[in-house]
């Protein structure tokens, strides 16, 4: 999941000063221990160098407690799915799809056809005050600098709202879904991306009129799922599906070279995530295995996660990969998977401490590069130390269903969405089952 922009210098800060802050009233503590490789590595980095017991206290203080927050709105739906989170200056905005009513956090119920975009009341988390236009899907966000508007990706292609005023300011169709929206570094423009015709392509921030600038297209078909830049740097990593970009075989995952007229399809390369041809690795039914991405905030590796059907390489696992390793034969770091269950979203802490994943599984830990360790149990959400993969002793279980879709840091918690309808989770194969608490598509998990 792409990095949230509004709240990193924020939280990294206050994640630096331990945060020795008391939960939230009815929020559960984050627990504070954690395994023996994790407790001699280092907190960030990629350097396995032994870490001051002062920096794991303060990874442990920083994490968010796993019982939702009561008083935040829910979504409604029998197909609804929420797919992206963002914080917007002082308001909190949801984006997805089958969304056909709301709750706000007093419980009163709306019915809406502009409930499946929508943010909060000015300074108020519990309420919802503003809908987008009627009959929306919405699938990514990207908050403006000025936190007072923002834009979202649909089915149909880009629009641009201010919040202030609660208008639409323009809306740019591009013929079918918008996963994807980032900044290209050094410019007013946006590399936007998803299943529309080329798919990748360049606007102005300003109108959504096309950029003076050249971007790569995909094979006919082709798709990207979910897109990241890389902080600070030039890199915008792809997953979807895919077999060529620019011309140049690619598939699964794909990098491209940002300037500041042009981008560039880059010499990196993962022969372990595609067969030959480019088809998938993992089982015949998975021929597009990947689903989300993640750069750490200093901007030195990246996250991918997977479905797959399989307990091999990259699928139905997490992968960690160097920024500083172009290569076209790059390897991951690490390799972490489940006990052959997918992966949805990924997301790093905003000191890179610490990564959250989403998805379906029931259990995560066994690594695949090599083939060591064992799997613990953790229901569709779970924290792995950065440096090895190692599964933390965080836990916030939770309703599985397809998946947990988004990861997001906001204004004092940790936003979740998915699709169906509880935290907690009592299914009769969890092995440390936990009281299940209503949380309809939507919960923020409170930070300390």
């Amino acid at each position: 999941m792409r990095l949230t922009h509004a709240l990193t210098a924020l939280l990294a800060a206050a994640a630096a000063s331990s945060l020795a802050i008391a939960p939230a009233a009815g929020a559960t503590a984050a627990p504070a221990t954690a395994t023996a490789r994790t407790a001699a590595t280092a907190a960030t980095g990629a350097t396995g160098a032994t870490a001051p017991a002062a920096a794991l206290a303060a990874r442990a203080a920083a994490m968010p407690g796993s019982t939702p927050i009561k008083n935040r709105p829910q979504f409604h739906g029998d197909s609804a799915v929420v797919e992206a989170v963002e914080q917007v200056g002082s308001r909190v905005v949801v984006a997805g799809h089958g969304i056909t009513s709301y709750s706000q956090g007093n419980g009163a119920k709306v019915t809406s056809t502009g409930a499946g975009l929508t943010a909060t009341a000015p300074n108020d988390p519990t309420r919802v005050a503003w809908t987008g236009p009627g009959g929306g899907q919405w699938y990514s966000l990207l908050p403006a600098s000025d936190g007072q508007h923002v834009w979202a990706g649909s089915s149909k292609g880009v629009s641009y709202f201010d919040l202030s005023t609660g208008k639409q300011t323009w809306t740019r169709s591009l013929g079918g879904k918008v996963t994807s929206i980032e900044q290209v570094p050094g410019t007013t423009y946006l590399v936007v991306a998803g299943s529309f015709p080329g798919g990748i392509t360049v606007v102005r921030r300003d109108t959504g009129a096309d950029a003076a600038y050249t971007v790569p297209k995909l094979n006919k078909g082709g798709s990207i799922l979910h897109a990241d830049v890389q902080p600070g740097g030039t890199h915008w990593v792809g997953v979807g599906s895919f077999t060529s970009v620019g011309g140049q075989a690619r598939s699964q995952t794909v990098m491209l070279t940002l300037s500041a007229t042009s981008a560039s399809v880059t010499a990196w390369d993962v022969p372990l995530a595609h067969g030959p041809g480019g088809g998938t690795p993992c089982g015949a039914k998975y021929q597009n295995f990947l689903h989300d991405v993640a750069f750490t905030h200093d901007g030195s590796a990246f996250f991918l996660v997977a479905t797959g059907g399989s307990n091999a390489g990259m699928c139905d696992a997490v992968s960690r990969f160097e920024t500083r390793n172009i290569s076209l034969t790059a390897k991951p770091t690490w390799i972490t998977g489940t006990c052959m269950d997918t992966f949805w979203s990924v997301a790093v802490s905003p000191d890179d401490s610490y990564l959250l994943v989403g998805g379906h599984f029931k259990c995560i830990g066994r690594h695949h590069l090599p083939a060591t360790g064992q799997d613990v149990s953790r229901f569709a959400l779970a924290a792995l130390e950065p440096v090895h993969g190692d599964v933390l002793p965080w836990k916030a279980d939770k309703c599985r269903a397809v998946g947990t879709r988004e990861i997001s840091w906001i204004s004092g918690g940790v936003a979740i969405g998915y699709d169906c309808k509880f935290f907690g989770n009592s299914e009769s194969i969890n092995p440390e089952p936990t009281p299940q608490v209503t949380r309809d598509r939507f919960a923020v998990l409170p930070l300390p």
